[in-house]
């Protein structure tokens, strides 16, 4: 499965001899037939061809027509047959057709899959036990869980002792007794599932925890947790314990959208007034120096954000002017239709956290901007 660390990876591949071909073709089976999907990859194909070398070419479509198996929602390919250089990614999500030949693999659109549909786990507890579950990009990577028959069976051992020995004291002193102890193994319950969820989470490098189940059941779960798994919720639903994973994973899904919505926001503004206190960048033009000089510490993106520019293959600066030669150190420089992803591949390359939202303040100012770090 796609990995953060393969994005670094492929940030910083570059192709010195002959250009990478990357192709994204939406292959939802409920959006489209395979007939399709089939006539997109050969349009996209063919728009390329002036550009991509004929092996790229062919390579991908010998995959598509025999080795893929229909099962994703989306898929990546990147090719540089000339350096042995190709890989594949299917998605349980859709993307947005697209085709892109250039010197390095086109990532852009990958990144912010990543931070759409990044790792997070659902807690799905009752007073009998939880299942928990891992999510990432859009599809269930791993589950456990720990259920038991305490409760029923210690209501009925409480109820057997109390139907034998029960004779001199009252129905509902016997009831308190029963509840009381039904409470205490709930209790514990819930305390062996939050040591789950501590180790389960943690093997899982997850950082986002929705909780799921009754109100009662989660309110009195939370407050077991410890508190750093409690600064990990970022929400809850109420679901029956029964709920199959597909619905598990479309009201979580609804949670996480609303949680980072609210949170890359609150980044948004953030980058706006750092901005404006010299402590941050707006507009592509101050963010692509700031990246290039090292100083970005999280680099905000709208959703589909473009634009044209050059790059140096000697010095590898970065500039949104279209030049052959390149203004810093002489060198030759080729023309990009987005300058926008190898701004991208640099602040990846330099560890910068990279976030992608669709919002109108951001657009507003230039549709990109940073926090910096000095």
């Amino acid at each position: 499965m796609f990995s953060k660390q393969e994005l670094k990876e492929l940030a910083e591949y570059q192709s010195k001899t002959s250009p990478v071909l990357s192709v994204y073709l939406n292959v939802d089976s409920t959006q489209l037939t395979v007939d399709q999907s089939r006539l997109a990859l050969k349009g996209m194909l063919k728009s390329a061809a002036d550009k991509a070398s004929r092996q790229d070419i062919e390579a991908v479509e010998k995959y598509f027509d025999l080795e893929y198996d229909r099962r994703s929602k989306g898929i990546v390919i990147l090719s540089c047959a000339a350096q042995d250089f190709w890989r594949v990614y299917p998605l349980a999500v859709p993307v947005d057709d697209h085709v892109y030949v250039s010197s390095q693999p086109y990532i852009k659109p990958l990144a912010d899959i990543l931070d759409v549909y990044d790792r997070y786990g659902v807690v799905l507890v009752n007073r009998e036990g939880a299942r928990l579950y891992l999510f990432y990009l859009g599809a269930l990577q791993d589950v456990t869980g720990t259920y038991g028959q305490e409760l029923r069976a210690g209501r009925q051992d409480a109820a057997g002792r109390g139907g034998r020995s029960g004779r001199g004291s009252s129905q509902g002193d016997w009831t308190a007794s029963l509840e009381h102890r039904i409470d205490q193994l709930a209790e514990r319950n819930l305390r062996e599932v939050g040591e789950l969820t501590q180790r389960f989470y943690k093997a899982g490098q997850c950082e986002r925890i929705i909780l799921a189940g009754t109100d009662e059941n989660r309110a009195r779960f939370m407050g077991l947790l410890s508190r750093d798994l409690q600064d990990k919720v970022v929400g809850s639903f109420a679901i029956d314990m029964g709920a199959s994973v597909l619905d598990v994973l479309e009201r979580s899904l609804e949670v996480i959208q609303t949680s980072e919505a609210e949170r890359k926001a609150g980044l948004v503004q953030a980058v706006i007034t750092a901005a404006h206190k010299d402590n941050g960048s707006l507009g592509l033009a101050d963010t692509l120096n700031a990246v290039q000089e090292q100083r970005v510490q999280t680099l905000v993106i709208s959703q589909g954000f473009r634009a044209p520019g050059s790059v140096c293959t000697h010095c590898a600066y970065l500039t949104l002017r279209k030049v052959n030669e390149c203004p810093v150190c002489g060198g030759s420089a080729q023309i990009r239709d987005d300058i926008v992803d190898d701004l991208l591949h640099r602040a990846l390359v330099n560890d910068v956290e990279v976030v992608f939202f669709q919002d109108e303040a951001l657009e507003e100012a230039g549709s990109i901007g940073a926090l910096w770090r000095f």
